[in-house]
Order: structure tokens, then sequence, then C-alpha cells
């Protein structure tokens, strides 16, 4: 079951990535040109559940919760994932609605 919590955060990250794309000049390289908006169900769940488990086991770089040796990463609980979570979730992850920022 969705929370409003959660279906906030598909709002907003969905918002915030379309802002983003419009007015950030973004390399040919990036995962960014890849985004798709996500939705409430299996994607933003899943990628919660990812946060929270990268809180509990703690890498000394990002890159190494990736990494294919079970010993350093978490291949399985990421076999599970592939394919369910944008690459660029994690840079576009918002909550907050923009609009609502004071000018200052």
């Amino acid at each position: 079951m969705m929370t409003s919590s959660t279906t906030l955060q598909v709002i907003q990250t969905n918002l915030y990535a379309e802002e983003y794309i419009r007015t950030t000049e973004i390399p040919p390289s990036s995962r960014v040109h890849r985004w798709a908006e996500t939705d409430v169900g299996e994607e933003m769940k899943t990628f919660i559940g990812l946060c929270l488990l990268m809180g509990v086991i703690k890498k000394p770089d990002h890159n190494l919760y990736y990494e294919q040796i079970p010993l350093f990463g978490l291949l399985s609980f990421l076999l599970q994932c592939r394919g369910q979570i944008s690459p660029s979730l994690l840079k576009l992850w918002h909550i907050n609605d923009n609009r609502n920022l004071s000018p200052s």
C-alpha cells in the first residue's frame, strides 16, 4: 500500500526532473537523458528500500553498492531491482515543491 508521503515523493520527483532537464545543461553522457517518469508502484518502493538498506550497510564509496563481488556489493538485492529503478532516480529524487520556495 502506498502512502501519501510516497505519492508526494513521486509527484515532486517527476516535477523536479522535468525542471532540471529543462533548465540545466546536461552532459551528453549523463544518465539523466534516460530519465522516464517514476510512478507510485514498484520503482519508488524499491528505491526507498534500497536507500534504507544503504543506510544500514555502510560503504566508503557509493559505487561499491553496485559491485559484482557479493562480499562488497549488494548483488542479490540489486539483481531483484534491475530494471525497476531508473539510473538517475537517486540524482532526481525530490520531496519539496520548488514552487513554494521563497525567492531569497
